[in-house]
């Protein structure tokens, strides 16, 4: 296989880096003295490649769909829910990666060097904080990579022919499909010999009807032509017959000549089909279906709907997880990335499907799971004014299966179809608790787990501080001091402990609010008055904590005071211990029982329905005490002092009123709005 020569090679490349007017003019000069001779005899470059017509469009088909998808950053809140965030420094970066490029033209470059050089590689520019505010593409060919006492470095050649190394840390890379997890495989290199074929065809396409004279037949003289007859002949052929607008011509002669017609040569025949092949060669390289290159042989609707369908789920989708797994991990600071993460919104690759999509949004509209609304938000569509577009339709000839299972067999009397009509007037607020219940539950048993990674964060902080405060009163014999130091931490630590409950507790709120609204058939706008009860949830989780750990540790404290201070430092540390092992446990159940409840109440409150307690699951005697009892709005369940009883004697008092679950500790007890 002819290479270059080494000498010429090394003057192409001293060359290359004289004389340029720009960044695209230096990567032609490079590319020029990069790129490899194929088998075919032709010369093998991005800019050679990229000639031909169906390596183009599959390069740009796929960067231009990469750049045009929505990439966002998004914030996890819970399981289920998501929230994007804009303001973040990193979605500005997405937006603009640096002063001279817009987010679509870096997406597009970077899904260009990753289909034809295999890398992307990007300087990334941190500010004071470590944050990184801009991107700096590179040109991949630019760049090679080294492992220097186990860790990987990049040296990236300047246009000044002088080298830049940076550390992994500074470099955004991503590889494409490599098998050493470093470099990803050069498609111009791995393509070579095919893409040279397809140069090749379209050079000799080029000759062939350029250059070449193509006779309808050919005449037979039955003589010997004289050189003067044989120079006319031959001037006359170049002059009226050569060329691709005189092709196909017969020549009028005289003298006796017999004319023979020529058939298309065989390999002429083919070379149509070997173009064909090349398109179809280039789909296989870049995983597209030909149909997207404009290769339609056979197509039919379907086969093309399918092949859409193709492209989205084998081209882009792989793409598109390969860049956010890469962007999330290199551009998010270390604490962010268990809770945010970049994501594209995959749906505008099949917004092009106009009516495959509304079939789509139809069937979810007609089951329940998508309003007016949210469907006109799909097509970038302003919201209907008023209630009427947050309505959740299903068909009138929905029921529940097991109310279908009990129907009688036999016609009902009178007083069973008055009793019917009244049941149907309240069937629908009743399926509404039942499916207001089950997803609160859901929620309570989501936020949970988030109420008690809190509460451990308070722990933590919590125990540092008592355990240095006893090694350090209690080392100069000082109880005194250290109930005074205890009392003053937690005073000083209350907005700090109050902001770890808001923050779980506004989310929980957030999603609680339009479950318990839509139970009682409230406006979906969250009011004012709610916003202002959960604040006052957080303050009473935030005052119970700090009463709580306060008062027991001051109460170790003083029972120890005839222990030698050792002693006492020990039964401090015992109850931190204690703690740690259970405590933010049941504080996080307790919260989110307490939380589900009383919040769907507030709700059940301020539209004028009354509060029913409903027991779940395995309850002790007192919860089944409370099953089905109904308070009015306002009203409490117990005062402070009251107490209650059950059927085996056993009591129950309160030190508190109780307007809703919990009713004790590990209580399980959840309310349905009554009418």
């Amino acid at each position: 296989m002819a290479k270059h020569g080494i000498i010429t090679r090394i003057k192409a490349a001293a060359m290359a880096f004289r004389g340029f007017e720009s960044i695209a003019d230096l990567d032609r000069r490079l590319d020029a003295q990069g790129g490899e001779q194929s088998v075919a005899g032709t010369h093998v470059d991005r800019i050679t490649a990229m000639n031909l017509s169906a390596v183009f469009n599959a390069v740009t088909l796929i960067t231009g769909m990469m750049a045009s998808l929505p990439l966002h950053l998004y914030e996890r809140v819970s399981d289920t829910k998501r929230k994007r965030l804009t303001n973040h420094p990193v979605a500005r970066l997405l937006a603009r990666p640096n002063e001279e490029m817009l987010g679509y033209v870096w997406r597009e470059t970077a899904q260009g060097h990753l289909l034809m050089q295999g890398n992307h590689y990007a300087q990334k520019i941190p500010d004071t904080t470590g944050r990184i505010v801009k991107l700096w593409p590179w040109n991949p060919g630019m760049v090679r990579t080294e492992r220097q006492a186990g860790r990987l470095r990049y040296i990236f050649r300047k246009s000044d022919g002088t080298e830049m190394v940076l550390s992994s840390e500074q470099v955004l890379h991503i590889p494409g499909l490599g098998f050493d997890g470093r470099q990803g495989y050069s498609v111009l290199q791995l393509a070579r010999d095919s893409f040279g074929l397809g140069i090749a065809l379209q050079e000799f396409g080029g000759r062939f009807f350029g250059d070449g004279t193509h006779l309808g037949g050919f005449l037979k003289h039955p003589g010997e032509l004289s050189d003067k007859a044989h120079e006319a002949l031959e001037t006359e052929m170049q002059e009226k017959y050569q060329g691709l607008k005189k092709s196909h011509q017969w020549i009028l002669l005289e003298e006796g000549t017999d004319a023979q017609p020529l058939g298309i040569a065989p390999e002429d025949a083919q070379f149509l089909g070997s173009r064909l092949f090349e398109v179809q060669e280039v789909a296989r390289w870049f995983n597209i279906p030909p149909s997207k290159l404009k290769d339609h042989t056979g197509a039919i609707k379907s086969n093309i709907e399918q092949d859409q369908l193709a492209y989205v789920g084998d081209t882009i989708l792989p793409w598109a997880v390969r860049m956010e797994m890469h962007l999330t991990d290199a551009l998010l600071m270390p604490e962010e990335k268990e809770s945010l993460y970049i994501e594209y919104n995959m749906e505008g690759a099949l917004r092009a499907d106009t009516e495959s999509r509304n079939k789509a949004y139809e069937i979810m509209r007609r089951n329940g799971a998508l309003n007016a609304n949210e469907w006109r938000a799909k097509e970038n569509m302003n919201p209907i004014a008023g209630p009427a577009g947050q309505v959740y339709v299903l068909p009138v000839n929905y029921a529940n299966a097991e109310m279908i299972a009990q129907s009688p067999t036999e016609p009902p009397s009178s007083d069973a179809v008055d009793e019917e009509r009244s049941f149907r007037l309240i069937t629908s607020h009743g399926d509404r608790a039942a499916r207001s219940q089950a997803e609160r539950r859901r929620l309570a048993n989501q936020y949970q787990g988030l109420f008690e990674r809190s509460v451990n964060k308070i722990l933590e902080r919590e125990g540092k501080a008592l355990l240095r405060m006893a090694q350090e009163s209690f080392g100069t014999r000082n109880a005194d001091r250290f109930i005074a130091e205890v009392q003053d931490w937690y005073e000083a630590q209350e907005p700090w402990i109050h902001a770890q409950y808001s923050g779980v507790y506004t989310s929980y709120g957030d999603d609680l609010y339009p479950v318990a609204a839509a139970e009682v058939g409230a406006e979906d706008e969250t009011p004012e008055s709610y916003r202002t009860t959960v604040e006052a949830f957080v303050t009473t989780a935030t005052i119970r904590h700090i009463v709580s750990s306060r008062g027991q540790i001051i109460k170790v404290a003083i029972d120890a005071e005839w222990v030698t201070d050792r002693e006492r430092e020990e039964a401090i540390e015992a109850r931190v211990r204690r703690w740690e092992k259970s405590r933010a446990g049941k504080i996080a159940r307790r919260e989110a029982v307490d939380g589900e409840s009383g919040l769907a109440q507030s709700v059940y409150d301020d539209n004028g329905f009354n509060t029913r307690w409903v027991t779940v699951g395995e309850n002790c005697p007192f919860c089944d005490a409370m099953d089905g009892r109904i308070i009015s709005s306002g009203q409490n369940y117990f005062g402070s002092g009251q107490t209650l009883e059950v059927s085996d004697g056993k009591q129950l008092s309160f030190s508190h009123e109780v307007r809703h679950p919990t009713l004790h500790g590990g209580c399980d007890c959840t309310v349905v709005a009554s009418a």
